[in-house]
């Protein structure tokens, strides 16, 4: 069955993730260099059921990199890999359902394994997930259920989940939309004091999205919803009070509006807290403070504060030692796509035994059964 388009922001992670893998084997290599006993033991590595020997394999055969490319055997070799539960193949394989690559284009499978991969934290996945509640695709029609995995992505600092959310709160719709009265209804509820749509006018005009882009009006209505308690708005406010943005850089002013928000339990919010106790910006440096808030915000999902965590645990700061930990959360973070966690789960390896590396991932997989879709 011929594929269909699936955007530009899709088929470049398709393409980045078979560029990391390469990466991996070496970017001095071509496929003509890589020795045969090389790819050999590659292959009896995935028929051994090695999740990263079949992804690896899968990646290999889809660009045709020292083997023929073949979409099917790319496709069945993504699926062992995703049954073992790894979440970047969860992701490609939804893809490779949702288009036809190598498999018979199957929507609800597809919806199944985005699933799957949004229940890991992987912010793309969620993306593509929150897209089929929204548009239907493999399953009813749920807009509560889209609204909910694009602010779990957005929460992660995806620019498309907010964009997409921005467009369900002003239309009921997850697509583009070319309307003013929307727009004229969500000005009148704000000017009327209606905290959620002060915080939906300040994210159009801070993105620029529906309205001319401008970051003074962004801050005058997140303001606004902010001293009204709305806990989105105040971690909204930090970051422009952080960046500078349509305001003087005040870091002391983006700690206050972060610790209000951090309070409320936006993770994105005590995140940067967390950074801002670890670095001394805005308030005084305090490791245990910061590890304090990278671990609320840690639990809930929010993977880069599970990269902090684990930093602390391996140098010591705010906590007491522990490798096994440091390496638990880089774990927990790796699968939801983190390259510094992949690198320092990698790297802090190698310095390990493998009884304290397997300790590691076993707190890891006991981690996620608590947390299968890091739900606040």
């Amino acid at each position: 069955m011929p594929a269909k388009n699936v955007g530009i922001a899709t088929l470049s992670l398709l393409l980045a993730m078979a560029s990391l893998v390469s990466a991996t084997i070496g970017d001095d290599q071509s496929p003509a260099e890589i020795d045969l006993p090389d790819l050999d033991l590659l292959y009896i590595r995935a028929m051994d059921g090695d999740a990263d020997a079949q992804f690896e394999l899968a990646i290999r055969y889809y660009k045709g990199d020292g083997f023929p490319k073949n979409d099917e055997a790319s496709t069945w070799w993504m699926e062992r890999a995703a049954e073992k539960g790894l979440s970047e193949a969860q992701l490609l394989l939804g893809i490779a359902y949702e288009t036809g690559v190598g498999v018979e284009a199957d929507p609800s499978t597809a919806f199944t394994w985005y699933l799957k991969a949004a229940e890991s934290g992987l912010p793309i996945a969620q993306v593509q997930l929150g897209t089929a509640y929204a548009s239907g695709t493999g399953v009813t029609v749920d807009l509560e259920q889209a609204t909910y995995w694009f602010e779990r992505a957005a929460e992660q600092g995806d620019e498309t989940a907010r964009q997409k959310l921005l467009a369900i709160q002003l239309t009921g719709v997850a697509g583009p939309f070319e309307t003013n009265e929307a727009v004229e209804q969500i000005v009148q509820a704000a000017e009327g004091g209606d905290a959620d749509s002060q915080h939906l006018l300040g994210a159009m005009y801070d993105d620029g999205l529906h309205l001319p882009q401008n970051y003074f009006k962004a801050v005058k209505w997140y303001r606004k919803a902010a001293k009204q308690g709305h806990a989105l708005a105040q971690s909204d406010l930090g970051a422009m009070y952080c960046a500078g943005l349509g305001v003087q850089p005040n870091p002391g002013m983006a700690v206050k509006w972060y610790r209000k928000a951090a309070e409320q339990g936006v993770a994105v919010a005590q995140s940067r807290l967390g950074e801002a106790y670890q670095f001394g910006h805005g308030v005084s440096q305090n490791d245990k403070k910061a590890v304090h808030w990278y671990r609320l915000a840690a639990e809930q999902g929010n993977v880069s504060s599970q990269c902090n965590l684990g930093s602390m645990y391996v140098s010591g700061r705010g906590v007491e030692q522990d490798l096994i930990v440091g390496l638990m959360w880089f774990k927990i973070a790796e699968r939801a796509g983190v390259p510094e966690a992949q690198w320092n789960a990698t790297s802090l390896s190698v310095e390990m035994s493998q009884d304290q590396v397997v300790r590691a991932e076993a707190l890891a997989r006991d981690w996620r059964a608590v947390h299968p879709g890091d739900r606040r």
